[in-house]
Parts: C-alpha cells; sequence; structure tokens
C-alpha cells in the first residue's frame, strides 16, 4: 500500500492485472530482468530462478504443480460459486484466461533445461 494507490503482489500479475486492461500491465517485480509478459522468456525465468537460488529442476517441478492447481481451482470455483449472469459469464472467463496462463507458465518452465546457472554470471 502506497500514498496514493495499491500495488499487486507479484503471484497476482500472472492472471489478475490483464483482467483489468485499464491498469498497468507491468509485472510488480520483475523476472529476470523483465517487467512484462511479452518479454519472458526461459532465460529471464532461469535468471530469476538463480537470483532466487533455486534449481531449475525444482522451478520447473514447482510450477507444473501450481499450473494443475490453478486449472483446477479456477474452473471449479467458476463452476461452484455463487455468480449468475454476466458475473458468472465473467468469472467463467477469469477461469479460462488462469487455464491459458497456467499452461504457459508450464511451458515456460519445461524450457529452463536450456538454460545453466552459470549463464546468468
Amino acid at each position: 500500500v502506497g500514498r496514493n494507490h495499491l500495488e499487486l503482489a507479484p503471484w497476482y500479475d500472472l492472471v489478475c492485472v490483464a483482467a483489468y486492461p485499464a491498469l498497468s500491465q507491468e509485472y510488480a517485480m520483475a523476472f529476470g530482468d523483465t517487467f512484462a509478459q511479452s518479454k519472458l522468456t526461459p532465460y529471464e525465468f532461469g535468471h530469476f530462478a538463480a537470483l532466487c537460488n533455486l534449481p531449475s529442476s525444482v522451478v520447473r517441478k514447482e510450477a507444473s504443480k501450481l499450473a494443475k492447481a490453478a486449472s483446477a481451482a479456477a474452473f471449479q470455483l467458476a463452476e461452484d460459486g455463487p455468480y449468475e449472469g454476466e458475473e458468472k459469464e465473467f468469472v467463467q472467463g477469469l477461469a479460462r484466461y488462469i487455464a491459458k496462463q497456467a499452461t504457459w507458465l508450464a511451458e515456460l518452465a519445461t524450457n529452463l533445461n536450456k538454460t545453466r546457472p552459470s549463464d546468468y554470471e
């Protein structure tokens, strides 16, 4: 919370900010050296992992688990939630977007095997 605004948590960027085009689409926190999804590559994601001292194998495994869990939870919540009419349509659209982002994240992490921590020194 800033003096005149709120800042969203970094993982929130991956899904929720895109639902509101009027907000800045830049990430609150960099992945490697990028603040934009359009510039996020396996290299930048690997750089992020290296900066956090995380082995790429752990990042791949966790990204895959997160992707599966996020997709399943999003569709379940959209279906079971107390939403009606336009609200339900909006939430179902969010669920589809979450699933798309989750798949993209898992694919990005899969390609981390093409990078090495020494690439970022």
